[in-house]
């Protein structure tokens, strides 16, 4: 790992976020590690699949065969038009329609630690007519990300929403998991 990765972000939900700040940036403003992440070229890709590699080295963040991959959705609840990706979304807890952003995600959970492997934002069609992707899309692309890049446990989770494409459930047996 590069000196210059920043080691607050490879850490595993074990770990409180006051510290590990203090570990990289000195100054302790919102700002400063706002600065930090902004103002730096980064390859989101690139940097996640080094963060990715790195949790592997260590006992406490190694997948173990008891571990799950978990495919879901999450809503962040946002205001004005400018968001990228807004949209009006059902969210099943509200039990009502929310405007926000849509994050499909993979998170990687066992009895010992849980952090987020990949996410991709869905984006409802716009007035444009263009099509985007589906979360049923979305999914298997991360997927075939994690499975080419990183090699993942034998299992994924995914709620009811997800189970509606049985193409998502043969896309991920085409690896040979469950």
């Amino acid at each position: 790992m590069p000196k210059s990765t920043p080691q607050v972000l490879l850490r595993p939900a074990t770990r409180p976020w006051q510290v590990s700040t203090r570990e990289v940036l000195p100054a302790r403003s919102k700002r400063a590690l706002n600065k930090f992440l902004t103002e730096y070229d980064w390859d989101e890709e690139q940097f996640n699949h080094e963060r990715l590699k790195e949790l592997q080295q260590h006992g406490e963040t190694r997948w173990s065969q008891d571990g799950y991959i978990i495919l879901d959705d999450t809503i962040n609840e946002k205001t004005g038009d400018e968001v990228p990706g807004i949209g009006h979304f059902y969210d099943h807890a509200e039990g009502d329609t929310v405007q926000g952003q849509d994050i499909v995600y993979a998170f990687y959970a066992d009895e010992k630690t849980a952090y987020p492997l990949k996410f991709r934002l869905y984006e409802q069609q716009d007035e444009t007519n263009e099509d985007h992707d589906t979360k049923y899309d979305l999914s298997r692309e991360i997927v075939t990300e994690l499975e080419e890049e990183v090699g993942v446990q034998d299992t994924y989770l995914f709620d009811s929403s997800f189970a509606h494409s049985s193409e998502l459930s043969e896309h991920i047996e085409s690896y040979g998991k469950n």
